[in-house]
């Protein structure tokens, strides 16, 4: 159940793991575009400022969410249905 939320929230392992590979790959990005000014010694000015790359996460890891919502429902539902015919074995004697 908390692996069904955790994809739910994208919070999941997998999730994580693709952010870090997201920004690794963005680092690669931010030293391609700062190392050669760096070698030929070129100043840092506004107008570059705005052309820096910008990092964005994309979610790319598929969620099935009706999936995820249909095993949590069940889960509930056993639990609900468990714990009341307990309750009522209890009330029985």
């Amino acid at each position: 159940m908390q692996q069904s939320l955790n994809k739910f929230a994208s919070t999941s392992e997998l999730h994580y793991n693709d952010f870090k590979k997201q920004v690794f790959e963005f680092s690669d990005e931010w030293r391609n575009y700062l190392i050669p000014m760096l070698f030929k010694n070129q100043k840092f000015n506004i107008d570059k400022y705005d052309q820096l790359p910008s990092f964005k996460y994309n979610n790319r890891i598929e969620h099935n969410i009706w999936l995820n919502v249909f095993i949590i429902l069940t889960i509930n539902i056993i639990m609900l249905f468990m714990f009341s015919t307990k309750n009522l074995e209890d009330r029985s004697v």
